[in-house]
């Protein structure tokens, strides 16, 4: 654009304005306005007119703008909120959970006064699949020896192998080193067998040494015989999943798979049983 033509534009809009300004102090001293006055405020009331549309959409846009970054802040502060009472909810969740978990150990403590119980925490498990082990935080100061029966209301754990004054080493049922004297619980019918872990890093186990001809199926209910010097009777040690004969010629005896009562993986809290076997001497 020409430099003479925006000179001129800017000269007319001053020239304009300064008319408009004497207008309005001469108009203030007289009755009516002059046929000039009248004529130029008549010209002019369009543009007026339309400025003020300009300029409250200019105000609205602005608003507009204003308004979006207040929900913008209100949606933040709402989304703070939301993680705030998703946390405060997940650890009143897990307090619930340790209360129930509480309360079942406690039931099952006054439903079975035959045993002496002592209720410990799992502190440490064994890295290794060689050996299934975990490590409890009760030890000779609180009573526990060697070879001492641990269980949990589920079921059974395993036997103490190892005490210091504050912590206890469990060989768990799950070891191939742990065999457990038992029983198919099959209403009044007892079928002896040896329950083992199969060794293969899970919690898998097998009953072994079963009659080949007795009446084992799937579902019945395996638990301990109290043959021996460790563990007492009736404690629950799982469920047969599977029945099968053995690899051998004679093929007298037969094996069934075994899953457990207890999840392993999961263990918090357990019971030792303080008044159980005497312990074995090495």
């Amino acid at each position: 654009m020409p430099r003479w033509f925006s000179r001129s534009i800017l000269g007319t809009v001053v020239i304009v304005v300064s008319i408009m300004l004497l207008m309005r102090v001469t108009s203030a001293e007289r009755v009516e306005l002059t046929a000039l006055e009248r004529a130029i405020r008549d010209g002019f009331a369009p543009i007026q007119g339309g400025l003020t549309i300009l300029l409250d959409k200019v105000g609205g846009i602005t608003g507009y703008f204003a308004e979006i970054d207040r929900l913008l802040a209100d949606n933040e502060n709402l989304r703070q909120q939301i993680r705030m009472l998703q946390w405060e909810n997940n650890q009143l969740l897990e307090a619930k959970q340790e209360v129930d978990r509480l309360r079942g150990l406690l039931a099952f403590k006054e439903e079975n006064p035959q045993y002496e119980l002592l209720s410990a925490s799992v502190i440490a498990r064994s890295p290794s699949n060689w050996y299934s082990t975990l490590v409890l935080n009760r030890g000779t100061d609180d009573g526990v020896a060697k070879n001492m029966v641990v269980i949990t209301p589920e079921g059974l754990i395993g036997r103490v192998m190892t005490v210091s004054r504050h912590s206890a080493e469990v060989l768990l049922i799950t070891d191939r080193e742990g065999p457990v004297g038992s029983v198919v619980l099959l209403q009044d019918s007892r079928i002896p067998g040896i329950v083992e872990g199969v060794g293969d890093g899970t919690d898998t186990l097998i009953m072994k040494h079963i009659p080949y001809d007795a009446l084992v199926e799937p579902g019945q209910y395996v638990v301990t015989s109290g043959l021996g010097d460790i563990f007492p009777t009736g404690i629950r040690i799982g469920q047969v999943s599977m029945v099968d004969r053995e690899a051998e010629p004679s093929g007298l005896q037969k094996y069934a798979i075994i899953e457990p009562s207890v999840d392993f993986d999961r263990l918090e809290e357990v019971f030792i049983i303080l008044n159980g076997a005497p312990v074995v001497s090495e």
